[in-house]
């Protein structure tokens, strides 16, 4: 993506600059392939308020711990802490996936850039 004649930044200035710039144009490559700009972005901030909401979470969280176990994915058991963190987190995520397809105005999608978008 990155022009390999591109100048090369010689200051922190410069640097600004040409990240800048290089930023516009990416954000201008997914702009143009995304149909619907009105999509949702995950920023993992839902959570659950509703006892129905709760039971859903507990619902998904025992249905991947059920599959996990069959499939042989996941050899150890969870600890309690760590599967209180899995519950929240899976309770956030599900909660940006239903705002988003709850819209009226997005196609339902939901999106978050990479975790480390240095790596491919």
């Amino acid at each position: 993506m990155l022009d390999y004649d591109a100048p090369q930044a010689t200051r922190t200035s410069d640097d600004t600059t040409l990240l800048a710039k290089e930023r516009a144009k990416i954000v201008g490559l997914i702009a143009a392939r995304v149909p619907n700009a009105n999509d949702r972005y995950a920023d993992l901030r839902s959570q659950c308020q509703t006892s129905a909401a709760r039971d859903l979470i507990f619902q998904v969280y025992g249905d991947i711990s059920d599959w996990e176990q069959r499939s042989g994915k996941r050899v150890r058991q969870r600890k309690a802490k760590s599967g209180a963190a899995f519950v929240h987190a899976l309770g956030r995520f599900v909660g940006d996936l239903l705002r988003a397809r709850a819209g009226k105005i997005a196609t339902g999608l939901s999106f978050a850039p990479p975790a480390n978008p240095t790596q491919e």
